[in-house]
């Protein structure tokens, strides 16, 4: 077969691969091959053939999603098939923005509109099928393989995306179409001629009245691409599978015989799938969990399974074996009441309204969620938390998928981060001494509940003109924490005296220990003022202190200027790796052509590299039309006769939106050789010192200049 027959061929077999697929999944009947116009064609322009004129789709299905009773999905289908190994990762880049470009261009076409009239919100929404036939690639996961890049490209593809008016594209791959497959194979195996639907726990979303819990025979679009997925069986008696594209532990097994009591505690028998599952192996240790719950009654009705392989592959010649209708009605499974079995920290696999106050309280940023749900598969066109935690709470997370969370909030958690403050002394003070009693009588703070202080405050001269007072506070966890049990967070308050100024820095880890170490700051700033040794109240570097966006912008790249005297020794050969920053929509007039096109549409832009400091944003003209945010610089060091490479990051946190946020800072040794046998704590602490005084200098250095510029142009 000639190349061209065998590349018509291919894709032939992928649409029927993929048509199958959905029909097993109730996505049935699939509208094929449709087309419609294309309303945005300079935008949507192909890369070779110019403006665009259509749209091109291998099927789409709308259905009121059984998840979210609001929304009426109507979802577009793209199959891309690889007859031998898969195509290059950077094709995910096109067939995204492809997707993208259709979706946008859907709502406005009728013969994409439901065929039936309602009153839900009509949401469109996008699955690429990108699947190779390779047996070597069976269970291979692409998703994988790309998020990297993808996370780290972003600033390529991402804005183009960004651009784009979409709610969200699901990626389906080898591994997940396997897991799909074979699950729901696995059923029909096991419980021949009965029907096979899919629960629908209750998200918060759903409208449940806490009485029932409802299955049906329509996956919705949420499980397309996950690692968990409830089948119920309605035969004589309700059955439950749960499956869990996973390897069997303790743990995971633990979270998910919590995760069956809570929505489906009262079915007949729940059976547990896992991929690994090996009876002789692992039989005790599934006991050894059983016995970890109270209610023996349950656990009594599980038994643990593997699942069987069944390749996906098979669905383009063979005949697909789907759900008849059901004659009887929609099925509803009563809700456990029992509180027997408890929500034991160590245990809890959270979904539904659950992950709300989680995703909510905790210090996952939207660029956390957005990297956590790319890895997932899941490409959103809005990424701010009034998006995603809705989307959040209708999926369903596997025990590792969790633990991802976890790990991204406890990092997240222990970093270091700085906050600088300064005031003008009443007098010229020769020692911290003769302020340090002022300090002690003040450190009265707010603790929040769930915290307390494990000893008293801790104070440590650092030298004359220095004192550092450290806190050290527990934090016990509740059920709307990812992390659980105890968890230690340090604080400090760092006091220096120079340049007949008070300096104070303020250090935190985590979220309490920032409104405790605040607290405390407030009540010896007020002792200060009361004893007359400060002017006024300390002054912080605000998102809003600079007189515009090119002064704003100019401050923080002054931070590449090592060669400033400031800087020297200490930090050198900076390198800028990392900035973000968006149009500002208030600009009305002068704006560059590129960034109006994203004035009003993007919230921010995230672009990671080297030599940043060259890209034409940082021209004059772009400057004065850009909000800047943050910026992460790299640099080599040298203190106290230690060297290495560091990263620095200055952030108004939250500035696109809050002209009060306050400058933070955030300093990290790198791991190198350099680092070895050192106490790096230490040359942290001594660096980070170092770096408060640089943002100070610098910050009156721009103020200065400022003002020199600002008188400049009065005199001409």
């Amino acid at each position: 077969m000639r190349g061209g027959e065998t590349a018509v061929k291919t894709g032939a077999d992928g649409e029927t691969i993929m048509e199958n697929f959905l029909k097993i999944v109730g996505w049935n009947p699939l509208v094929k091959n449709a087309q419609f116009v294309c309303n945005n064609g300079l935008r949507h322009k192909h890369v070779s053939k110019g403006e665009r004129t259509t749209h091109n789709i291998d099927g789409f299905f709308s259905y009121e999603n059984p998840l979210n009773h609001g929304y009426l999905d109507v979802v577009l289908c793209s199959s891309k098939h690889n007859l031998d190994e898969y195509s290059s990762k950077s094709n995910v880049f096109s067939f995204l923005q492809e997707m993208a470009d259709a979706i946008e261009c859907a709502p406005d076409d009728f013969n994409l509109s439901p065929s039936f009239t309602t009153n839900k919100e009509i949401v469109y929404k996008g699955v690429i099928f990108w699947i190779s036939s390779d047996p070597d690639e069976a269970k291979v996961s692409i998703i994988d393989r790309v998020s990297d890049d993808l996370l780290e490209d972003e600033n390529l593809v991402m804005p183009k995306l960004k651009a784009r008016n979409y709610d969200s594209i699901f990626l389906i791959d080898n591994r997940k179409a396997s897991f799909v497959f074979s699950a729901i194979s696995t059923a029909q195996t096991l419980f021949p001629g009965n029907s096979i639907k899919f629960l629908y726990p209750h998200t918060g979303r759903n409208n449940d009245t806490d009485e029932v819990m409802v299955a049906g025979e329509i996956m919705p679009i949420q499980y397309i691409n996950s690692s968990i997925l409830p089948i119920v069986i309605d035969g004589d008696t309700v059955s439950i599978l749960l499956f869990c594209d996973e390897p069997f532990n303790r743990n995971s097994l633990s979270k998910i015989i919590w995760f069956a009591h809570k929505i489906c505690g009262l079915a007949n028998s729940i059976t547990i799938f896992f991929n690994d599952y090996h009876a002789t192996r692992h039989e005790n240790e599934v006991n050894f969990v059983k016995q970890s719950f109270k209610d023996q009654s349950f656990t009594k009705k599980i038994t643990v399974r593997r699942i069987r392989n069944f390749d996906f592959v098979t669905l383009r010649e063979s005949e697909v074996i789907t759900n008849e209708a059901s004659t009887r009605a929609t099925l509803k499974l009563q809700k456990v009441k029992s509180s027997s079995i408890e929500d034991n920290l160590e245990r809890i696999l959270p979904f539904g309204e659950m992950m709300r106050p989680i995703i909510d309280s905790t210090a996952l940023s939207d660029k956390d969620i957005r990297s956590f749900l790319t890895r997932k598969g899941i490409y959103l066109g809005k990424t701010v938390k009034a998006e995603t935690v809705p989307l959040l709470s209708t999926l369903l997370l596997s025990p590792q998928e969790v633990d991802v969370l976890k790990y991204m909030l406890k990092v997240k958690e222990d970093k270091v981060k700085s906050v600088p403050r300064s005031a003008r002394l009443v007098k010229e003070i020769e020692s911290i001494s003769k302020i340090s009693s002022t300090i002690y009588r003040n450190l009265d703070g707010h603790l929040p509940s769930n915290c307390r202080l494990l000893e008293m405050p801790h104070f440590e001269d650092v030298g004359e003109d220095a004192l550092r007072v450290q806190f050290r506070i527990e934090k016990t966890n509740t059920t709307k924490d990812l992390i659980t049990g105890q968890q230690i967070n340090d604080a400090a308050l760092y006091f220096e005296l120079r340049d007949g100024d008070l300096n104070v820095r303020m250090d935190y880890t985590s979220k309490e220990s920032y409104k405790y170490v605040s607290s405390v700051f407030k009540n010896v700033e007020k002792g200060l003022i009361e004893n007359n040794l400060i002017e006024s109240e300390f002054l912080s570097i605000k998102f809003g202190s600079f007189s515009g966006n090119t002064e704003r912008i100019n401050f923080l790249l002054g931070f590449l200027q090592t060669d400033a005297t400031p800087f020297f020794p200490f930090f050198q050969n900076a390198q800028l790796e990392y900035i973000v920053f968006k149009p500002d929509n208030s600009i009305t007039n002068g704006m560059p052509a590129d960034l109006y096109s994203l004035k009003d549409k993007v919230s921010e832009l995230r672009i990671g590299g080297s030599e940043l400091d060259t890209i034409h944003y940082f021209n004059p003209e772009y400057k004065m039309s850009l909000l800047m945010e943050s910026v992460k610089i790299a640099y080599k060091f040298n203190h106290a006769s230690h060297t290495g490479n560091c990263v620095v990051q200055l952030e108004f946190r939250n500035g696109l939106t809050e002209p009060s946020a306050e400058l933070q800072c955030n300093l990290e040794i790198r791991k190198g050789r350099g680092s070895r046998g050192v106490n790096v704590e230490s040359v942290r602490k001594g660096l980070l010192e170092r770096m408060n005084r640089i943002i100070k200098d610098q910050f009156q250095r721009s103020v200065i200049k400022e003002h020199i510029e600002l008188g400049d142009k009065l005199s001409h």
